[in-house]
């Protein structure tokens, strides 16, 4: 396969693990951060000076992306959320995969991201119930960073390819950097849409989600766009 959950080696020591991914070995050795970590440090430095520097946008979809799981699905998730079925501790511990939230949570330290909920959730949640979703699945991180606009819009029959150009016409920045994360499936007109071939699109594969490989493509599709935006 592709994809896999193991943590590889060289990302333990240049960039250490979050909190919650898997490992069996252990890496104590001292690295001078490299070129591309003194690049997204930068971006930490500029995090408190939006005017001066814009975060980076990040797009983030739900299914398959992070969340994985047959046994613990989005549509129960949506109907404990509107009292239509009694609460299920066991569904919020395992509805998000813990790897996929890590690599999540390693991109988010590198890079400080904003996000926006590109996923099909918000079309049944409001932003409070989509706050409660996302605090309840460990995600705090994602919710203390959503951009004010948190959403994509949408329309009857719109794509997501759609809704996300829509939404970076009316609120991005020029020349801010952005990352679309999103599943094969859902995803579908995004592939080949002018987004991926400029560089902007991670698609993550159904039931693997948001492995160390997709964390690896997205770090590399952020620092350069962000060391383009440096030399301008």
């Amino acid at each position: 396969m592709s994809d896999t959950k193991q943590v590889r080696p060289e990302f333990q020591s240049k960039f250490g693990l979050a909190r919650g991914a898997r490992t069996g070995d252990e890496d104590s050795t001292v690295h001078r951060a490299p070129p591309e970590v003194a690049v997204s440090q930068r971006v930490e430095v500029a995090a408190g000076n939006e005017a001066a520097h814009a975060r980076p946008i990040v797009f983030l979809d739900m299914d398959d992306v992070l969340c994985l799981s047959n046994q613990f699905g989005s549509r129960e998730m949506l109907r404990i959320i509107q009292q239509e079925s009694p609460d299920r501790p066991e569904l919020w511990s395992g509805l998000v995969d813990a790897d996929a939230s890590a690599n999540l949570y390693e991109l988010h330290r590198e890079f400080v991201p904003r996000y926006v909920i590109s996923s099909s959730w918000p079309t049944y949640l409001d932003h409070g119930q989509m706050c409660r979703v996302l605090t309840r699945t460990k995600l705090q991180f994602v919710v203390e960073n959503l951009h004010p606009e948190w959403r994509t819009p949408r329309a009857r029959s719109s794509s997501r390819r759609d809704e996300i150009q829509w939404w970076l016409d009316a609120h991005r920045t020029p020349g801010q950097a952005f990352l679309v994360i999103d599943d094969s499936y859902s995803g579908t007109g995004l592939a080949h849409s002018p987004l991926a071939l400029d560089g902007h699109v991670v698609l993550c594969k159904s039931g693997y989600g948001f492995t160390r490989k997709r964390l690896k493509e997205a770090k590399f599709q952020l620092l350069r766009q962000l060391k383009s935006e440096l030399k301008s």
